[in-house]
Formats: C-alpha cells, sequence, structure tokens
C-alpha cells in the first residue's frame, strides 16, 4: 500500500497517508479477534467467510485498477 500511496499522493501528504493507513490497519487487526469469537459464537460456517474474503479482494482488485499515477514533471 505504501508505494501505490507513494504515486497517487502529493509528497506533502505522504505523512498524512502513512498514518491514515496505519490507523485502520491498526484497528482492523484489533478488531480481528472480537469478530472471530462473534462469527463463532453465532456458529456461521467458515465457507461463508472465505467466499466473503474473495468478494471483499475482488472488490478492491476492482478500485485498485481504478487508481491512476500522477504525472509530475
Amino acid at each position: 500500500m505504501m508505494p501505490i500511496l507513494c504515486q497517487i499522493a502529493e509528497p506533502r501528504h505522504r505523512a498524512t497517508g502513512y498514518g491514515i493507513l496505519n490507523f485502520f490497519s491498526c484497528l482492523i487487526g484489533g478488531m480481528a479477534p472480537y469478530l472471530g469469537g462473534w462469527l463463532k459464537e453465532h456458529h456461521v460456517d467458515f465457507s461463508y467467510i472465505f467466499i466473503g474474503s474473495a468478494l471483499v479482494m475482488l472488490v478492491s482488485g476492482l478500485l485498485l485498477a481504478l487508481v491512476k499515477p500522477t504525472r509530475r514533471s
């Protein structure tokens, strides 16, 4: 994610972008055990988790394909 951020963000905004990416990665990493426990308590089938993950990855890949790097002189 960091190289992509360097391609699309202006140099003066990169530190803020790094901070936001770090914040969300820590937030998701901290919430993952709670979500896993909730899914286990509600007897969610593991195959649904893989299907959901695959859909999220597909949407993320499509959104990433729309990112255009800026040209600097």
